[in-house]
């Protein structure tokens, strides 16, 4: 059985409305982008461009991964990413993009003792 992804986005206007927009199905990186893009200040374009690197770098270094059946930490993501990249990132956002992944089903998350483990579970998201 196909397990859809759901996704769910809860916003307030600066009048203190609600607002609420639900996604179902097929979601990717660049539908998530789109539409919560819609409900935020628009970002400056260094933001922009600093997040959108930071996304494709990330799935290029788990597109590595995906070559081995191997089990990883967001610690081994955080150690490629720097020796590749040559720039520091926070292990709170490596962990933050991972949860992002699993939750699209990209990614297996299980936990170990303290820590948690991911397995690539759809390669064809990756690209």
């Amino acid at each position: 059985m196909v397990r859809k992804a759901k996704l769910r986005f809860e916003f307030y206007d600066e009048d203190g409305n609600k607002i609420v927009l639900s996604i179902q199905g097929r979601i990717t990186p660049d539908l998530i982008l789109r539409y919560a893009s819609l409900f935020s200040s628009p970002p400056s374009t260094e933001d922009f461009e600093t997040h959108s690197s930071i996304f494709k770098n990330m799935l290029r270094i788990l597109s590595e991964l995906s070559s081995s059946s191997e089990w990883f930490t967001s610690e081994d993501v955080q150690s490629l990413y720097e020796a590749r990249y040559g720039v520091s990132i926070k292990l709170s956002t490596v962990s933050t993009y991972l949860q992002r992944l699993t939750e699209q089903g990209v990614l297996y998350r299980r936990k170990t003792g303290r820590f948690y483990n991911y397995k690539i579970l759809n390669r064809s998201l990756l690209v």
